[in-house]
């Protein structure tokens, strides 16, 4: 059974992230919880699904966060089967300065745009 214990934090969500996590809990039987003002999707049926297994952040990163946020994606999944990690975050991209310093670490940044259309608004 898909845990709902965090609904409050899932709602706080921007509405690409809350859409990810309903389908996350419903289909894939996903776990989602916060861990250090950042939010931890699991799916331990499937440890192999990248973006079901993943930290979410509520804003870029910073220089100092290209060590700090993979200890934390660490500290998640301890004990776990999977063998990746996927950092993402909401908003605006991060600066060269701290994608070199990802990219030095081996990461590789994937841009994903998303249009959203506020309730009420949609066109008949």
């Amino acid at each position: 059974m898909p845990s709902l214990r965090h609904a409050p934090l899932i709602e706080s969500l921007p509405a690409l992230r809350r859409t990810d996590a309903h389908f996350l809990r419903e289909g894939a039987r996903s776990t989602i919880e916060e861990l250090d003002g950042a939010v931890v999707v699991r799916t331990p049926d499937n440890p192999g699904y990248q973006t079901a297994n993943a930290v979410w952040f509520a804003s870029a990163p910073r220089p100092d966060d290209a060590e700090r946020w993979p200890s934390l994606f660490s500290r998640a999944f301890f004990g776990t089967k999977v063998r990746h990690v996927c950092l993402g975050w909401d908003g605006a991209g991060a600066s060269d300065e701290t994608l070199e310093r990802f990219s030095r670490l081996g990461y590789e940044y994937e841009r994903t745009v998303c249009l959203v259309l506020e309730r009420g608004r949609l066109l008949k």
